[in-house]
């Protein structure tokens, strides 16, 4: 019997243990992280308070792509990522998972809205022409997304 509630004990320790653990990841991320390079228009680097490094994929938008292995950039890439690179590089941003998206893509990238001041990052660069709405994936501003769109266009 004394073995038994030593088992338990310990089991029961364990348990809180890792509860107590990822409390205290889920209280660090996602949350206010500082933005140390952007990638490219829809993709930033950012320090998080654990000093940790991830990359971010930016939800809901989708940007032309940068030029790699000799292929020319599309059409608007550079401008996208030095729009981006102006509105955020070297502040703070908060990061926010979406509801309804994966929180990582296929590519280990974090799939977050990227919020400053107040403002939804992403949606800046789709009114503002930098980037195309996602449709691919659902995602849980889609709506607030189009309305913002067509508003822009009237």
């Amino acid at each position: 019997m004394k073995t038994l509630r030593v088992s338990t004990a310990r089991f029961l320790s364990l348990l809180l243990l890792l509860a107590l653990v990822t409390c205290a990841f889920a209280a660090e991320w996602p949350g206010e992280a500082t933005v140390q390079s952007v990638t490219d228009g829809d993709t930033i680097v950012v320090k998080l308070r654990t000093a940790q490094t991830v990359h971010v994929r930016v939800v809901g938008i989708d940007t032309p792509e940068l030029g790699r292995d000799g292929r020319k950039d599309q059409p608007g890439a550079v401008a996208a990522k030095n729009r981006l690179t102006e509105l955020v590089k070297g502040r703070t941003v908060n990061l926010v998972y979406d509801a309804l998206s994966n929180r990582e893509d296929r590519y280990g990238r974090q799939l977050c809205y990227v919020e400053l001041d107040g403002r939804d990052i992403g949606l800046q660069l789709l009114v503002e022409g930098h980037a195309a709405l996602m449709t691919r994936f659902a995602f849980a501003r889609y709506d607030l997304y189009v309305k913002s769109m067509l508003s822009r266009s009237q």
